[in-house]
């Protein structure tokens, strides 16, 4: 194992940003630079705790983010995903008046969507390579849906340890929401917002709302069969062969972060975006 193993008690294992040293530092600071933000998604930091597979994983994939061909299809993913979902950002009921709280969300929503949709589309390729055929599809290589360096650094995420016994329960209870089953990974976005926890409230409000109409499991749905099609429309090379570590029960956390946990993301985050931001108070 790679030294500064941090295993989440409540959570996926992984290794944190903070005690990445090394070869994992190296390579988050080129996830960082090469996307554009300051965040290293949490299915990289997992990857980071299992010898060789953050370097196979981003080998494949940085080719494909430095091309411009993964933010084409995440820009496609996230437009089709918005249009499909238009409604949902009225479930949300921000009090205006706490404009720091808000634009603070805002941007920390704005760069896990940009990743979310990004990391979605390139795991996708990556785990599903062998059922496709090697012909090249058409490439997209636009610059559309590229993102920029943030300004202002984001908050570190919380840790399990750092979060109060009932912000930690509202945060569980979150992620329960649109999954049949105990959810086998906790989606970072949401422990990310318990530094607001008036924020968070109002967040499993709307959500619980939408939960209740299943709408969170339709949009998870239609999120996972929007980037199998854009997948295989677009094909990918991804010629790095997987080391021996890359075993079935990692593959298989990957297929859940793939099928599951991001496509689950990519709706409820762009709905979050978009409420947020209609809730801030215009510019003076």
């Amino acid at each position: 194992m790679h030294s500064n193993h941090e295993h989440q008690s409540q959570g996926l294992a992984e290794i944190a940003e903070s005690a990445a040293t090394g070869s994992v530092a190296a390579l988050y600071s080129d996830i960082r630079a090469v996307l554009g933000v300051d965040l290293v998604n949490l299915v990289y930091r997992h990857l980071a705790t299992v010898p060789g597979a953050l370097e196979w994983a981003w080998a494949n994939l940085g080719p494909h983010f430095k091309s411009g061909e993964i933010d084409a299809q995440a820009y496609l993913l996230r437009e089709r995903v918005q249009q499909a979902f238009e409604a949902w950002p009225r479930a949300f009921e921000f009090v205006p008046g706490h404009s720091s709280d808000l634009a603070g969300a805002a941007r920390l929503a704005n760069v896990y969507n940009l990743n979310n949709s990004r990391n979605l589309m390139a795991f996708r390729h990556l785990i599903d390579e062998g059922a496709r055929s090697p012909v090249p599809g058409t490439a997209l290589l636009s610059s559309a849906g590229a993102a920029t360096r943030p300004a202002i650094p984001l908050p570190a995420i919380p840790s399990w340890a750092a979060m109060s016994p009932v912000d930690s329960e509202t945060v569980r209870r979150l992620n329960r929401l649109g999954e049949p089953d105990e959810p086998a990974i906790v989606a970072s976005l949401y422990r990310h917002l318990a530094i607001w926890p008036a924020l968070l409230g109002n967040v499993e409000a709307a959500l619980v709302q939408l939960d209740s109409r299943c709408d969170i499991a339709r949009a998870l749905a239609f999120t996972v069969d929007t980037s199998r099609t854009i997948a295989r429309v677009h094909p990918v090379m991804m010629p790095v062969p997987a080391p021996a570590t890359v075993d079935a029960a990692l593959r298989k956390r990957l297929r859940v972060f793939v099928d599951v946990t991001i496509p689950k993301m990519v709706p409820v985050g762009l709905a979050l975006e978009t409420a947020l931001t209609v809730a801030l108070p215009p510019l003076q």
